[in-house]
């Protein structure tokens, strides 16, 4: 590239402009310091100082001088400088011009420690000039202004030791001195120096470095007379001023003696003390000073045996002279020695601290009674030494004056029992005069030492006694005279909560009846034995009761404690229950024998007498149109198997069996309506219906009424739109019924009811229904004969549906999701006995049930244990489970032939939904259908319906292969017919060609219509533009009474048709 001179002028110019812009830039806002050398020296000031180490005094700012100063001076000084680091900082002596100490190291915060041995021979006492010199990083220079110290090293001097004498004992001159407290006067002590004088000097002798010594004897020139001393030197070899000096042939004062130990033990006060090494002893005083009293005069004492430097007084002897020197306070001790020219000499002064009072003890509980009070408290553990007693004291509140009541002397116990004769021995308490249960009582615990310290724990009051507690009559027993007894009164036993262990100061119980709850009317007896909890009296029942009214009793029960407190309870009624209500549990026509066969809930009371079957021709009737006032029965009885029953009457038969639950009534004629009350009695009178009005709504004409029995079938089903919600109805198959067809409510539940199912012979129904109390569903029962109320055979929070009867009828399959997913269970027809089926985490429904297999019924359903839906079956006990289908698609709604041997279902392959079939015996599998139309709810005809006369076996099925749904029937093959030809030979028929409306919900029985007997089907058909029901023969005829073949209104739409069979 080449470069113009033009271009190259003007290159040089934007980098001049730059180089400006840039040296600007840096001028304003950067830190230029490096550019300009520091010449600031450092600030230097005064902080504080201390001599040796004691604490530090603090430099005032007008005065730096330093009075009598000695020894170790330390000072504390500020150095700072803004620009460079601190290089060194040092101590100048002015007088001396000397440096006596540097340091580069601040301690923290640009403080540094600057140290002056002032002990140094260098420095005599004077006055000297004090200077700090300072040099930064950059060699400037800094001098402190100056501080005046004067040092004076007398004031350092050790203490002065004190000569207590010299003894000449023969053998040894002793030099004694007091080393008392000395190592809290001379912290820094060396040594002690032992002078003797020689020619009018001191001569140092000897060294001894032990504090703590006192003595040194030496044994030279014992006869002459010689002069010593001593002194203390400390850590700077400065000794302390020396006083006179002592002789060895003077007469001093004896040597001061100290107690070493003084020791309260027990009963008795032990002293220690040191052995008084003077020659010419004469005796030891023992003395002592009280904090609230005079001088004693006399030593607590004396002893002349030099020797003895131990003694023990037991403080509670001589009548009470040692009372002030008890420890329950500080006590001063001193002793006196003597020498034989009775010169004196005191000790140091022993203190003694004082024995504290015992430790405390609370109340751990008050219970009292009519015997006396039991205290109980937490035991003292930790005086046993000077133990005395345990003190009980008493007061009416718990800030009231406390009055002692009795002492305990030992220390182990924890208990004490005032009983109800107690008085003091001050005669200030007693428990009949003093102790009210209804009031409060405090109660303290005081230990008192043998010294007469007490101390006084928590304290703890009585329970305030509150009246008994009224305790009510629970239950009684009753049992009926013998009629052949002479006697004419029945025997009651009452029960009521025993009082043991509920109440100590129980006293009675008084039981008390009426036949009115507002008022007592007798008294039956009182009880004393608190363990007694029952009470029998005879009474005549037979007076209180009144027909299917049961008599009344009201007991009371009074409560009274020794205190004469009482509470009575609330009111009980009883009265004699009346016998188990006998369910009519089912009404069935047999047509062979032309009867009736009533059938029963079984009697489980004890007290069971009879059953007695009512019944009337073609009229209903209630029980009052049995009894009259009195109870009497008017109704007629059946004597024997040949009486009649007018048809205006009702009449009777007693069964005495309380197991038989069955009457078999043989009809006369055609008189077929008759209806049935079934009545239990008790040996007492009261009587049970099967029909109650707490059983139904008593606003209905039929509530109460006896039970219809008609040897028409019915047909239930389910209707949601008959404004009641979803509910189960039935209508008789009685064509001569003018109002023909009676739709009637089957079950008067308050939540929605589906899926009615007939038990084998008809009798009884099952479903199941929407609980509204605990929000769940719920299998249910019902007679088919009406005015039956239904009964919750599961009872259970899991969701329980669709109940199907298996072939005896003895049991019941159905599904629940008790679990947490769908399983199949099995119970008894009254809901016992409750088994699950299937284990697994799949979802397990719509079965079916073969019920003429010879031998266990078998089950087949559909499970999504494997994934897909898939066709299973097991016996009816939920062993042997097998699965018959096995494909990736869904397999659902199977049927199974009632000996067991043939299934059907519907199986949605390739996209299709179509109907298979599948003999298990032989294997024999087909698809049945293949088209484009959709087959669903197939089942196997019931034996004996034949369409259009065609023997043999069928299968019907829904399709809408013309275009509605339709009613199709395959016949099936037999053993020796061709399975591949046949299917083809027989193709399936629309039964009753009526293509402009849906068919769907065969059901088939075999009953009696128009007096004929054959097998017929119900179904849904919505051909009058509602969904009704409709019933045909097995040639597609309708009954000749209704020609339309429609059985139920069209009042709404109706769905899953039941015929009874």
């Amino acid at each position: 590239m080449e470069i113009k001179k033009s271009d190259t002028h003007s290159l040089s110019n934007i980098l001049k402009t730059k180089l400006i812009f840039f040296i600007t830039i840096l001028f304003f806002s950067c830190d230029l310091s490096f550019f300009i050398p520091d010449k600031e020296p450092p600030q230097i000031s005064w902080q504080k100082y201390r001599i040796n180490d004691n604490d530090f005094i603090e430099f005032e700012a007008e005065n730096l001088d330093i009075n009598d100063a000695f020894e170790i001076l330390e000072f504390r000084v500020k150095v700072t400088d803004d620009g460079s680091d601190i290089n060194k900082v040092e101590l100048y002596i002015v007088e001396l011009d000397t440096i006596i100490m540097n340091t580069n190291k601040a301690m923290s915060d640009d403080v540094y420690s600057l140290k002056w041995n002032t002990t140094l021979e260098v420095f005599d006492d004077s006055i000297y000039t004090v200077k700090v010199l300072a040099t930064d990083s950059n060699e400037n220079k800094k001098t402190s202004s100056a501080l005046n110290v004067k040092i004076d090293q007398s004031n350092g001097f050790p203490y002065s030791v004190e000569v207590l004498s010299v003894i000449n004992n023969l053998n040894n001159n002793c030099i004694y001195w007091d080393s008392d407290n000395l190592l809290g006067l001379i912290p820094d002590f060396s040594h002690y120096n032992i002078y003797k004088l020689q020619n009018d000097t001191l001569i140092e002798i000897v060294t001894i470095e032990s504090i703590d010594s006192n003595s040194y004897c030496t044994s030279e020139d014992l006869n002459n007379e010689h002069f010593y001393n001593v002194s203390a030197v400390d850590t700077f070899g400065l000794s302390s001023i020396i006083g006179s000096n002592f002789s060895n042939l003077v007469d001093y004062n004896p040597i001061p003696i100290d107690f070493t130990n003084i020791e309260y033990t027990g009963d008795s006060i032990a002293f220690d003390w040191e052995l008084s090494p003077d020659i010419d002893f004469d005796r030891y005083e023992l003395w002592y000073y009280c904090q609230n009293c005079e001088f004693s005069n006399t030593p607590i004492f004396l002893t002349t045996n030099q020797s003895l430097t131990s003694v023990e007084i037991n403080l509670f002897k001589n009548d009470g002279q040692y009372e002030n020197i008890y420890p329950n306070k500080s006590n001063e001790f001193w002793i006196k020695v003597f020498d034989s020219s009775n010169n004196l000499s005191v000790g140091n002064t022993y203190t003694t601290q004082p024995d504290y009072p015992p430790s405390s003890v609370n109340v751990k509980s008050i219970n009292y009674s009519i015997d006396g009070i039991n205290i109980e408290w937490y035991i003292n553990e930790e005086d046993i030494l000077d133990f005395k007693s345990y003190n009980i004291y008493h007061s009416f509140s718990e800030l009231g004056n406390k009055n002692i009541v009795k002492s305990i002397n030992d220390i182990s116990l924890s208990t004490a029992f005032v009983d109800s004769g107690f008085i003091s021995e001050n005669g200030n308490f007693s428990f009949k005069d003093n102790f009210n249960p209804f009031y409060e009582n405090w109660f303290w615990i005081g230990v008192e030492d043998i010294y007469g310290n007490i101390s006084i724990g928590s304290g703890m009051t009585n329970l305030i006694d509150t009246p008994p507690p009224a305790s009510k009559i629970l239950d009684w027993t009753y049992w009926k005279r013998d009629e052949n007894s002479d006697s004419g009164e029945d025997t009651i036993i009452v029960y009521w909560q025993s009082f043991e262990n509920r109440i100590s100061d129980f006293e009675s119980y008084t039981i008390y009846r009426s036949t009115s709850p507002d008022s007592i009317q007798d008294t039956l007896g009182t009880v004393y034995d608190i363990s007694q909890n029952y009470f029998q009296f005879s009474y005549n029942w037979d007076d209180e009761v009144n027909c299917n009214k049961a008599g009344e009793l009201y007991f009371w029960g009074k409560t009274r404690d020794a205190w004469g407190q009482e509470s009575i309870s609330e009111s009980v009624l009883f009265t004699e229950q009346p016998p188990q209500k006998p369910s009519i549990t089912s009404i069935y026509y047999e047509s062979i024998e032309n009867e009736y066969v009533i059938e029963w809930k079984e009697s489980e009371d004890l007290d069971f007498q009879s059953y007695t079957i009512y019944y009337k021709h073609d009229e209903n009737f209630y029980y009052d149109n049995i009894f009259d006032d009195n109870c009497n029965d008017n109704s007629l009885e059946h004597i024997n198997d040949s009486f009649i029953c007018p048809d205006d009457a009702v009449c009777h038969i007693k069964i005495t069996n309380q197991e038989e639950t069955q009457f078999v009534y043989n009809l006369i004629g055609d008189d077929w309506t008759m209806f049935f009350l079934v009545v239990t009695d008790d040996v007492w009178g009261m009587k049970a219906f099967s029909t109650q009005e707490s059983d139904c709504n008593s606003e209905s004409d039929d509530c109460g009424n006896a039970e219809k029995a008609t040897p028409f079938n019915q047909i239930f089903f389910q209707s949601p739109d008959r404004g009641l919600g979803n509910k189960i109805y039935s209508v008789e198959l009685d064509f001569e019924d003018e109002q023909f067809p009676r739709i009637n409510l089957a079950t008067d539940l308050d939540g929605d009811s589906f899926y009615p199912i007939f038990e084998p012979w008809g009798a009884r129904v099952t479903f199941y229904a929407w609980e509204n109390d605990n929000m769940n569903y719920e299998i249910y029962s019902i007679g088919a004969g009406g005015n039956n109320v239904p009964i919750n055979l599961t009872n259970h929070p899991g969701n329980d549906f669709n109940p199907k009867y298996c072939a005896e009828g003895s049991k019941i399959i159905f599904e629940s999701w008790r679990s947490g997913n769908c399983e199949l269970f099995s119970m008894n027809k009254d809901g016992t006995n409750t088994i699950r089926l299937t284990y697994n985490n799949g979802t397990d429904e719509d079965f079916q049930i073969a019920n003429s297999t010879g031998g266990m019924d078998k089950i087949i359903y559909v499970s999504t244990v494997s994934g897909n839906r898939e066709i299973y079956i097991m016996n009816e006990n939920g062993t042997e489970i097998q699965n018959l289908t096995s494909h990736p698609s869904d397999q659902y709604d199977p049927d199974i032939s009632e000996d067991g041997e043939q299934i059907v279902y519907i199986g949605e392959n390739n996209g299709e939904i179509d109907l298979y079939w599948e003999n298990i015996s032989t294997g024999d599998s087909l698809k049945i259908t293949n088209n484009n139309s959709i087959e669903r709810n197939p089942q196997f005809v019931m034996n004996g319906f034949n369409p259009n006369g065609d023997i043999g076996n069928f299968l019907v099925y829904e399709s809408n292969l013309d275009g509605s749904w339709s009613l199709y029937f395959q016949k099936l093959p037999s053993y020796n017919d061709d399975i591949d030809n046949f299917f083809i030979n027989n193709s399936p028929i629309n039964f009753l060609n009526k293509n402009s409306s849906d068919q769907s919900n065969p059901n088939f029985a075999n009953i009696i219509l128009d007096l004929d007997e054959g097998t017929f089907m119900v179904f849904e058909s919505t051909e009058d533009g509602t969904s009704s029901i409709y019933i045909v023969d097995q040639f597609g005829n309708t009954p000749l009474a209704i020609p339309s073949g429609r059985i139920s209104d069209n009042e709404g739409n109706d769905y899953l048709p039941q015929i009874q069979p």
